[in-house]
């Protein structure tokens, strides 16, 4: 009898282990993995900037890459291209590229999740983000964001202060205008003592180029918003023309057209790593030879190599104390959730991490510079505090185009044809914008002509 009750017990026992041990055990039963498919560049960038992390925060979740390089060939670059891709890959969560008009078209088409009831939920902190950037986007959302970036890229007015202090001169400041800037270089161009020093200059640029890139950041376009007729005859283009030309009159702006033409030549070279160190050694400023020029956050590596001792600074780009067209803050990637996944809850949760603060102060810390890449929060930039990076975060922007493509290549050459006689006051400002907008209005029409046929 006792020993059938000791069975007994023992039974109990054993029937009860497996209970009392599934209690003690804090350990999860893992659960099913859900796949939410991202648009990445390729597997490997991916595991080596995110995997990690995502994997350790998120075990829960299989992130399936769906590679995008093919969208990078030569003309894969077009909105039909990306959303034939899109369509047929199906991602979770879609990387929009730099392709002109894309995120636009995504989002009235309809292929985007709006963002802002995840952001509210999950008390994402936007307001760490660049003010200029939020702005671009919820213009673009028409108050609503539809994607985030990793980071953005825009354009500053550099200057060497050893060369400033060296003449004594008042460095620039910010919200200053291109007529304020070529005052300061003209004083550089006065100096006839010793090695000449260029005022201002910027890389790769013709002067047609840069009247346009002045008027464009004075808030003006050669053509209306349809590209049918040319907007160019007014006082407004007039006095940017002025401004421009007693600037290479003077010898305040520094011609570098011929630093572009030796690029084009080299441009189908072999050695592509050559032509880009040509590139570089082409950078007046970085060598210490220019006072003053606008670039992007590239240029501070070129200062760091070759230069590592110049007293260098930054202040906001010259314009008319209005904003700027948004098509001079840009953005490499942009990450979205695609309006058809059933899997919008995770692929907010990836996004979140991608988008972190840790994560950003992680790549800011291995990257820096090195891929033109400003990371969206100032406070995660890696280089010297001291530098005036607020130039970069600054920007007051506006949601408006520069319609370079609608202008037809006679419009551009013309005016570089007129450039030379504008120079030598051979012809006036005021004849040459006649000019332009007549003889433009004559090639809009007949490129209107040659589409319709």
């Amino acid at each position: 009898m006792k020993k059938a009750h000791v069975c007994a017990t023992m039974l109990c026992i054993g029937l009860l282990a497996p209970t009392v041990l599934t209690g003690c055990d804090q350990t999860k039963a893992p659960e099913q993995q859900k796949v939410v498919k991202l648009m990445f560049l390729n597997e490997e960038n991916y595991r080596r900037e995110y995997a990690n992390i995502v994997e350790y925060k998120f075990p829960e979740l299989k992130i399936e890459i769906v590679p995008y390089s093919e969208l990078m060939q030569p003309g894969k670059q077009t909105i039909k291209s990306y959303i034939e891709f899109m369509n047929m890959h199906k991602p979770d969560i879609i990387t929009i590229l730099p392709i002109p008009g894309l995120f636009d078209a995504l989002i009235q088409g309809g292929y985007l999740l709006a963002l802002d009831p995840y952001i509210a939920k999950h008390r994402f902190d936007l307001d760490q983000y660049a003010p200029l950037v939020t702005k671009l986007f919820r213009d673009k959302g028409q108050g609503n964001v539809y994607g985030l970036p990793p980071s953005f890229s825009t354009n500053a007015l550099y200057y060497n202060k050893d060369l400033f202090d060296k003449l004594k001169i008042e460095y620039p400041r910010n919200g200053m205008s291109f007529k304020d800037v070529f005052d300061l270089a003209y004083r550089f161009a006065q100096q006839g003592n010793g090695e000449p020093i260029v005022g201002f200059y910027m890389k790769n640029t013709t002067p047609r180029s840069f009247l346009r890139y002045v008027g464009n950041m004075e808030g003006l376009q050669w053509t209306d918003a349809a590209g049918r007729s040319m907007t160019i005859q007014t006082s407004a283009w007039e006095k940017a023309f002025t401004t421009v030309i007693d600037a290479y009159r003077s010898g305040a702006m520094f011609d570098a057209s011929l630093l572009e033409t030796q690029l084009q030549n080299n441009e189908w070279r072999k050695n592509y790593e050559a032509v880009i160190e040509e590139a570089r050694k082409s950078s007046l400023f970085a060598n210490g030879k220019a006072a003053m020029t606008i670039d992007s956050p590239l240029l501070i590596n070129d200062i760091k190599r070759l230069q590592p001792d110049m007293n260098w600074d930054l202040v906001s780009l010259p314009s008319h104390g209005g904003p700027i067209p948004s098509e001079y803050v840009n953005f490499q990637t942009i990450h979205a959730i695609s309006s058809g996944t059933s899997l919008a809850e995770e692929s907010w949760n990836a996004i979140e991490l991608l988008h972190s603060d840790q994560v950003e102060k992680t790549n800011a810390s291995i990257y820096g510079l090195l891929f033109n890449r400003l990371p969206v929060r100032m406070k995660n930039i890696v280089y010297p505090q001291s530098k005036n990076f607020e130039a970069f975060y600054t920007l007051e922007t506006e949601e408006k185009g520069v319609a370079e493509a609608q202008t037809p290549a006679g419009v551009n050459k013309l005016v570089e044809q007129l450039f030379p006689d504008l120079l030598d006051n051979k012809l006036s400002v005021s004849d040459a914008l006649r000019i332009i907008q007549e003889q433009g209005n004559a090639l809009l029409l007949q490129d209107r002509e040659a589409k319709d046929e």
